[in-house]
């Protein structure tokens, strides 16, 4: 008795689907086998769920490219539900499927490695990166050259540390409305990052960008680049500094660890 009684159920629910498809069918969603074009005629109506009503007792069959736009309601299988949700939506009783809604599409966002190099092994550490992410790749050039004497470059990079000075940047500093990683990299300088990675970081409000610092140095003081990380996190404005790696440029076993778990 049971078993009439269901088919009976079915066969009236086919019937109001096919009666929709015949109202809606030269009203509803246009488009190149959209989400729900479960027959593929360029429509998504009450006979996409008359189909899949069919497919789910065994009675219809689909093919895979039908079968990849019927999951509607995102669960990762085809059945009764996701007709449900097509009538829904025919009827106009829902305007959009879980699915679609879950997988919306958003701005594509990209990492960007900044660097200020000296002596090129902070670049070497950069390029690295940068290879690994494939994130673009911007250098630090300060408006004022450094001296080429080692030791009179330490002696200005001294002063602007002493002075908490914001050295100038050469050029037109890069745009960061399309990223929202940003790996900082710079050579310890006095127990600190360069001064110019100041100018950089106040630069930007950084709201919502996630900032990576990376460093090296000859003596490889822990402490001192501890001391850089403060000095980057005071000029981060809002952006969110994370842990930052500090390693030799040609250890790149424990620059892809950091990567990976970043």
């Amino acid at each position: 008795m049971k078993t009439k009684f269901h088919g009976r159920l079915f066969a009236a629910f086919i019937t109001v689907c096919m009666m929709f498809a015949a109202v809606f069918s030269t009203s509803a969603f246009a488009a190149d086998r959209t989400l729900g074009d479960a027959d593929g005629n360029g429509y998504v109506n009450a006979s996409d769920a008359s189909l899949l009503l069919r497919y789910a007792v065994g009675s219809a069959s689909l093919d895979s490219q039908s079968l990849a736009v019927s999951d509607v309601d995102g669960n990762g299988a085809v059945n009764a539900s996701d007709a449900e949700l097509i009538l829904r939506r025919a009827v106009g009783l829902i305007s959009s499927f879980p699915s679609a809604e879950s997988n919306a599409p958003t701005a594509d966002k990209k990492s960007l490695v900044v660097y200020f190099t000296r002596s090129g092994n902070t670049e070497r550490m950069a390029n690295t990166i940068a290879e690994i992410t494939g994130s673009d790749i911007y250098e630090i050039v300060p408006l004022n050259a450094y001296p080429d004497s080692y030791n009179d470059t330490t002696e200005v990079a001294l002063a602007e540390r002493d002075s908490n000075a914001r050295p100038a940047i050469k050029g037109t500093l890069p745009a960061l409305d399309n990223y929202d990683t940003i790996y900082v990299g710079y050579p310890i300088w006095w127990h600190t990052a360069p001064m110019i990675i100041g100018t950089f970081l106040e630069s930007y409000a950084l709201t919502g960008i996630d900032i990576y610092p990376f460093a090296q140095s000859a003596s490889m003081d822990e402490s001192q680049f501890e001391e850089s990380m403060q000095f980057v996190r005071s000029c981060a404005g809002n952006g969110k500094v994370h842990d930052g790696l500090f390693a030799s440029p040609s250890d790149t076993s424990a620059i892809r660890s950091y990567l990976n778990a970043a």
